[in-house]
């Protein structure tokens, strides 16, 4: 079950393959899709037209994503194109369906892990509705080609804070130790130390192989130790997100790093501790 769970975890980290095509061939590939499988466009349609019948049921969202994965990429891309009438159509009359839906398609736009998705998923990331934008986020981090990680770290939102922890890749953690030490308290160190948590995961990287995580091993002891360098001050909810990340990084010095909190921030240090022993 451990080995399992590590795949899965990694599987959010693997990088697309190949550049990101211009929007030019995007549209064309849409426009041979569309001739090619037109029995894929009619069943996301009928997915649009069913939202704006009736509510959607949180139950029935995975079953909703697995049939937009089964379309293919190019026919969810062309729903999330600007200007797409089903969609502009469900987020006039029901604005709160159609970003959950939307929200859904980026999801399994991103899981595809294909660059040509790279423009649609980035121009997402800025979008006001959460679901929206973080789905974006974290598709562009699966993505993770060196444009990606770059485009993450340079846009300062919680959602692309988000992003960075799907980007498993030895250099992302320097851009998420530069995000740990410049949030403020509140919700951005939140955000933060939970994409600190989910990039350093030690099942994660243990599934991508020795290779992989011998070469990770500076970084995310690096994180750790940012992690730890802001447990001091950090609020409660801050402060657990913090001690979680520590732990799924599950690095061994783990609680000799916790030393220099002992006269500045004992009960930090404590928590830490007591965490950390509750799981051997």
């Amino acid at each position: 079950m451990r080995r399992l769970v590590a795949m899965l975890l990694a599987s959010a980290g693997l990088s697309g393959a190949g550049p990101a095509l211009a929007q030019a061939d995007v549209s064309a590939r849409i426009a041979e899709a569309r001739v090619a499988r037109p029995e894929a466009f009619a069943r996301l349609r009928g997915i649009v037209d069913a939202a704006r019948l009736a509510p959607l049921e949180r139950r029935s969202l995975r079953s909703l994503a697995a049939q937009m994965r089964a379309q293919g990429l190019y026919p969810m891309l062309a729903l999330l194109q600007p200007g797409a009438p089903e969609l502009a159509a469900l987020r006039a009359e029901h604005p709160r369906r159609a970003a959950v839906l939307e929200g859904l398609l980026l999801d399994a736009v991103g899981r595809l892990r294909d660059p040509a998705a790279s423009d649609t998923l980035r121009a997402a990331v800025s979008r006001a509705e959460p679901e929206v934008a973080e789905a974006a986020a974290r598709g562009v981090g699966r993505l993770c080609l060196d444009d990606d990680l770059a485009f993450l770290e340079a846009n300062g939102s919680p959602a692309a804070t988000s992003g960075l922890g799907f980007c498993r890749r030895p250099a992302t953690g320097a851009a998420l130790q530069r995000r740990l030490v410049a949030a403020p308290e509140g919700p951005a160190l939140v955000a933060a130390a939970q994409a600190a948590g989910n990039w350093g995961s030690s099942w994660a990287w243990e599934a991508l192989g020795p290779e992989a995580g011998s070469a990770s091993l500076g970084e995310r002891r690096a994180v750790a130790q940012a992690l730890v360098a802001r447990l001091a001050t950090a609020p409660a909810e801050a402060r657990t997100e913090i001690v979680r990340a520590l732990l799924l990084l599950d690095l061994p010095e783990t609680p000799e790093l916790a030393a220099p909190l002992d006269e500045s921030a004992p009960e930090a240090a404590a928590l830490l501790r007591a965490r950390w022993n509750a799981r051997r």
